[in-house]
């Protein structure tokens, strides 16, 4: 089996699993369609992938009261930051985004979009109840007859109100966002993530409906890197969890041809996944041979499904890249 394949499957089965606790990854991480902002706001609603800066290559969502009410939604709400746990109530979608230079590690920098109805004056109360709380000062930048709201502890962990919209995240990435929502509809086309068509159209085949969806394209160094001829370009994946976790994985090749020859070698990987856990935990081996795995165009799906069971077993099992 082609190794550099199999690493990059387990890199990528990887990054599934890390995506389940992404709600847990700090101050900056957490979106909805909601109303629009009131009359005397100059800031006009604007769809969110107009206020992501075009370096993302990364965009995820999350419908949170879906994530919250599932069977992992005590243990994330545990993790909610406390900053953001006022907010959950008014929220209905969650989107972030961030650049990676390389899939499969974590983000060095973030940027949330939260839609609802923020009130300034609540948002203020709230960052003054959770300074004092925890001691810890916070501080008010104008930038773009905006306020920025961070921690002095932590500077560029940023806040930002723009009409209907709670921004999060890295304060550059944030300012950027505001600079975006200033600038006339074509030059956000331009300077958006709009402007990845590759990246749109990874966002535009997944049912955001679900509970978590996650859409990245390959960064360039990291495919120029690969050096086999089927070399991955897009990765997606959709997360349900009704009553069992249900997820499919898209991997999209170069080609047809390349997604064939991907299936193959990933059903190869499939048998050998589950005698890796046959002996470890064999209810989890099963839900291994159950997975369905299959190519259509440039595309490899992979769909699985776990029972809550199975999930408990994943707190034993080492599935990070070996």
């Amino acid at each position: 089996m082609n190794k550099k394949l199999t690493k990059r499957l387990q890199q990528y089965a990887f990054i599934f699993i890390c995506s389940l606790f992404l709600v847990s990854c700090g101050r900056g991480c957490l979106q909805k369609d909601a109303p629009a902002p009131t009359p005397q706001d100059p800031i006009k609603e604007i769809p969110n992938y107009e206020l992501m800066p075009k370096q993302l290559n990364v965009v995820v969502g999350m419908n949170i009261h879906k994530v919250l009410s599932s069977p992992i939604g005590s243990k994330i709400q545990e993790k909610i930051p406390l900053i953001a746990k006022p907010f959950m109530d008014e929220l209905d979608e969650v989107t972030f985004g961030w650049e990676a230079k390389q899939l499969g590690k974590g983000p060095e920098t973030i940027l949330g979009l939260l839609t609802g109805k923020f009130d300034t004056k609540k948002v203020e109360e709230r960052l003054k109840q959770y300074s004092e709380k925890n001691q810890e000062n916070y501080l008010i930048e104008e930038y773009q007859n905006a306020k920025l709201y961070y921690f002095q502890e932590k500077p560029q962990e940023t806040l930002s109100i723009l009409g209907n919209k709670l921004l999060l995240g890295h304060k550059d990435l944030v300012k950027q966002a505001i600079d975006l929502a200033r600038q006339d509809p074509t030059s956000r086309a331009q300077n958006s993530i709009l402007s990845q068509v590759d990246l749109m159209k990874q966002v535009k085949s997944i049912d955001s409906k679900k509970m978590l969806w996650f859409a990245a394209i390959v960064p360039e160094q990291q495919a120029n890197a690969d050096a086999s001829p089927n070399h991955i370009k897009a990765v997606d994946l959709t997360i349900d969890f009704p009553e069992e976790l249900n997820f499919e994985l898209g991997l999209t090749a170069a080609s047809e041809a390349d997604a064939k020859d991907m299936e193959s070698q990933a059903l190869s990987y499939q048998i050998l996944f589950g005698q890796r856990f046959s002996q470890k935990d064999p209810s989890f081996a099963e839900a291994v041979k159950a997975i369905k795995i299959e190519s259509q165009g440039n595309r490899l799906s992979i769909y699985f499904s776990l029972t809550p069971e199975q999930i408990k077993s994943l707190e034993s099992l080492n599935l990070g890249p070996q």
